[in-house]
């Protein structure tokens, strides 16, 4: 469970820098209703009763000219990929999507990182990556390379040891830095 709020907050933090004008939702579910219970109880009522079997996008953002559908994952990248390509093809049969009206569905994937593979794998599934780090958004191609990302992640998180590392006592020669990382 802990790892969910994280990606939680995650999707959040993404969405207020992204798109501070708004516009968005969080936690959408998609999927139909079947029509008989809609037709019996009422659509508020049926939609009630669905609810814990509909699966859930973290967030969609609409606009004028396109529907995205938002998906982080802090771990599971590959689940996410997955997860884009079922949630944009039940996109049909979900007649409570919030301010959707016919615009074009763009599906994006929020990462903290990218992997060579996945480049090529969201090109080929028509999805967007999105490398995202709170206080810091950019695009794939606004890096140079993975390696560079790790590089700047140590240097940032060795920052932040330093002073864990004086408190507990441990010292260089131990080598245990990475395991006091408090980020």
């Amino acid at each position: 469970m802990p790892r969910q709020e994280r990606e939680r907050r995650y999707i959040a933090e993404y969405l207020r820098e992204a798109f501070p004008e708004g516009d968005y939702q969080l936690n959408v579910e998609l999927g139909p209703i079947p029509q008989e219970y809609v037709t019996r109880m009422g659509f508020t009522k049926a939609a009630a009763m669905f609810r814990p079997t509909r699966p859930r996008v973290d967030a969609v953002k609409w606009g004028p000219g396109k529907y995205i559908l938002i998906e982080a994952k802090i771990r599971d990248i590959k689940a996410g990929i997955g997860d884009l390509l079922y949630y944009r093809n039940i996109i049909p049969e979900t007649i409570d999507l919030p301010e959707y009206v016919g615009q074009p569905i763009t599906t994006r994937l929020v990462i903290p990182w990218s992997l060579d593979w996945l480049a090529p794998v969201a090109a080929a599934n028509n999805i967007e990556i999105v490398v995202f780090e709170p206080g810091r958004c950019f695009a794939p191609d606004d890096f140079t390379s993975l390696p560079a990302l790790v590089e700047d992640h140590k240097t940032r998180k060795r920052a932040h040891v330093e002073p864990a590392k004086v408190l507990a006592g441990v010292s260089d020669e131990d080598g245990r830095r990475d395991h006091l990382c408090l980020c």
